[in-house]
């Protein structure tokens, strides 16, 4: 099966309203196909840029060069982006695809988180488009998880939970809980009852060191985001959900001791 034929068959499997995010790919091409998997767990405004590990310009073709400066991309963008990726250096057996994000992105802004990017690296696996959302949810995040408010509320927790860990290290397990929530609620919020897989399988396994979401953090958020369905669907209020529970967040930093095995969360 071709790349292209494997992306068109989930796309026509998915039951998710397309977004406001921006498009910058041409109709009928890869780049588009997958967008269009991406697009809809991204915030209006914001602006995937699909890179392939191996062959960071292999989309570029697909995207219209109006659409990219009108989205605020540049030379700059793309040069950032290849940097990296060269210092990520070769992908882990099993991975995907990652996010790249933030608010150093030659084109954000500390008040606006225009860009991200999505690199893939195993075009033909078994259900990519679970963690293609997954890393769109990143992007999504990206501007609560830079912002003062949310390393001021984690600060106080950080050295009494974590203290053999870095900031960024312990605040990426707080992005990792937010988006098995947002996965979930999103889908959710417009009638799609079906979780990701890997949710449930984290959901029904013991925690595994070393991976991203922990088997407490996913049960909780199958029975409040799926069953109960009162999750919200922007990152700043699932930020507060989990923050501001006493059972959500105790379930999550005991699930970060069991997952902390490195200084590096293992990205999905």
């Amino acid at each position: 099966m071709t790349i292209r034929k494997h992306l068109l068959s989930i796309c026509f499997s998915l039951s998710i309203t397309p977004s406001f995010a921006a498009n910058i790919y041409r109709p009928n091409t890869d780049a588009e196909v997958i967008a269009e998997i991406v697009n809809p767990y991204l915030p209006a405004g914001m602006t995937a840029i699909l890179m392939d590990q191996n062959n960071p310009e292999r989309f570029m073709p697909d995207a219209t060069p109006e659409a990219l400066a009108e989205a605020g991309y540049s030379q700059a963008t793309f040069d950032f982006f290849v940097n990296k990726i060269r210092e990520r250096g070769a992908p882990k057996k099993g991975d995907i695809a990652y996010a790249i994000n933030g608010r150093g992105i030659p084109g954000n802004t500390e008040a606006n988180h225009r860009l991200c990017a999505i690199v893939l690296i195993d075009f033909l696996a078994p259900h990519p488009e679970e963690i293609l959302a997954h890393e769109a949810i990143h992007c999504r995040n990206a501007a609560v998880r830079d912002s003062q408010a949310f390393r001021d509320y984690l600060i106080p927790y950080w050295k009494p939970v974590m203290d053999d860990i870095s900031f960024d290290a312990f605040s990426g397990y707080v992005d990792e809980a937010m988006d098995a929530g947002l996965t979930i609620s999103i889908p959710v919020s417009q009638g799609n009852m079906n979780p990701p897989g890997y949710i449930n399988e984290i959901a029904k396994t013991k925690t595994v060191p070393g991976n991203s979401i922990g088997t407490r953090t996913a049960r909780n958020m199958l029975f409040l985001c799926l069953e109960k369905r009162v999750c919200p669907t922007d990152s700043n209020s699932m930020f507060y959900m989990i923050m501001d529970s006493t059972v959500l967040r105790t379930d999550l930093f005991a699930d970060m001791a069991e997952l902390h095995v490195s200084e590096k969360p293992h990205q999905m």
